[in-house]
């Protein structure tokens, strides 16, 4: 993890968070993961690959993103081999869910908040986010599930029928009653 601290670094004076695997074991029992996601807001974009550029990072090409017109992004390969992924979020929520990103006490870096991570991972719907997704929300406290069923009630009304499906697997997983 001494290469996602030099990753937050490269990116100091651009507020960006951590997403995917990395920011879900921040809310989950951790799983492993190769590469290090993190967002920024779309119109950070140029200038966090920028400065990944100036840190001698190797832009390896275009991320193949969900559906979504909103989300863009870049593979990088640090110095050292190890692989990023830079996520640009388009969407009116980004800016906020960025700023709102907490330090993760076990890494120190900033992690998106669970009700956005969520959100990003409704979005993109890959099978490994829908697992993560069943994984966060089995573990999530009672007052953590409101405030992400809240925020994807008013941003993503039509998923809610998934999400109550995802928490109710995660309980499941956990043998707990859904709640």
């Amino acid at each position: 993890m001494e290469w996602w601290r030099g990753v937050d670094r490269d990116l100091s004076g651009i507020p960006h968070a951590l997403v995917g695997a990395a920011a879900s074991n921040a809310y989950m029992a951790p799983r492993m993961t190769a590469d290090l996601d993190i967002a920024v807001v779309v119109a950070h974009l140029a200038r966090a690959e920028a400065l990944l550029t100036a840190s001698k990072y190797e832009r390896q090409g275009d991320l193949t993103m969900s559906l979504d017109p909103h989300l863009t992004g870049s593979r990088w390969r640090t110095p050292a081999g190890e692989h990023v992924d830079l996520i640009g979020i388009g969407h009116r929520w980004a800016a906020t869910a960025i700023e709102e990103a907490q330090e993760a006490p076990w890494q120190g870096l900033p992690v998106m908040p669970m009700p956005y991570l969520v959100l990003m991972k409704l979005i993109s719907s890959r099978a490994v986010d829908t697992a993560d997704l069943q994984r966060v929300l089995g573990a999530a406290s009672h007052e953590q599930w409101l405030m992400v069923r809240d925020l994807v009630s008013s941003l993503r009304s039509q998923d809610l029928d998934d999400l109550d499906a995802l928490r109710q697997i995660g309980l499941w997983e956990r043998d707990q009653p859904f709640r």
